[in-house]
């Protein structure tokens, strides 16, 4: 109602929040669902919602009956009689805690890959349809390049010699290692490159392949 206090609650908001309909209902939801520290907040908004006012949706943080605080995605209409004054607000919420902390452990996870890549001493680069799409700065220091932007304008073959020692066309031996890679999921093989300045030297390189968020290679 006007007040804040719970006129209805279905099942879901009994999955939701553990209480059943005869412990919620004629509760003030402020006290029942709403944690203490946004109390201010959630009131600031709710006089929006009967001002007719401001977003009809809202994210914020709620409280179970055990104690335990989650994150719900609220849906708010306002209700009215038939002279068209307020009468109360209609509010369906779901609990996007999970959502939340997967994404939380996403973003851990990219941060903990990309500290690793960033800071390996081996060169690392990534690359998509044969170009360079990424690297490291210990792939820039190999390489002689003086920027990520310079190494990654350039072709990946143009880091390798024309043929290899053994006299086999490069272009074509790296075509048979990336299929094989892509194949087995990983290959390790000694390879020569081609420095800035033109020096040949030799590698030790593993390919790994790394699949997209769509699963494509």
């Amino acid at each position: 109602d006007l007040d804040f206090n719970v006129v209805e609650w279905n099942n879901s908001a009994q999955r939701i929040f553990e209480y059943t309909a005869e412990e919620a209902i004629g509760k003030n939801g402020k006290k029942l669902i709403i944690p203490k520290s946004i109390i201010s907040e959630i009131e600031e908004v709710w006089k929006n919602l009967l001002n007719q006012k401001g977003s009809y949706r809202h994210t914020n943080k709620n409280i179970t009956k055990s104690g335990r605080e989650i994150v719900c995605n609220w849906y708010n209409v306002i209700l009215k009689d038939r002279n068209g004054n307020v009468t109360g607000v209609a509010s369906t919420g779901n609990d996007i805690t999970d959502n939340l902390n997967s994404k939380k452990l996403l973003e851990k996870s990219e941060k903990k890959y990309r500290d690793v890549f960033e800071k390996s001493i081996d060169a690392v680069l990534i690359l998509k349809d044969k170009k360079i799409i990424d690297c490291n700065d210990a792939a820039i220091k190999m390489f002689g390049f003086s920027d990520k932007g310079s190494l990654l304008k350039i072709d990946a073959l143009k880091l390798s010699p024309l043929n290899q020692p053994n006299g086999s066309n490069s272009k074509t031996k790296a075509a048979k290692l990336i299929n094989a890679t892509l194949e087995k999921g990983y290959n390790r093989f000694r390879w020569y490159h081609h420095h800035k300045n033109g020096t040949i030297f030799p590698a030790e390189v593993t390919f790994t392949k790394i699949n997209d968020k769509d699963e494509q290679p």
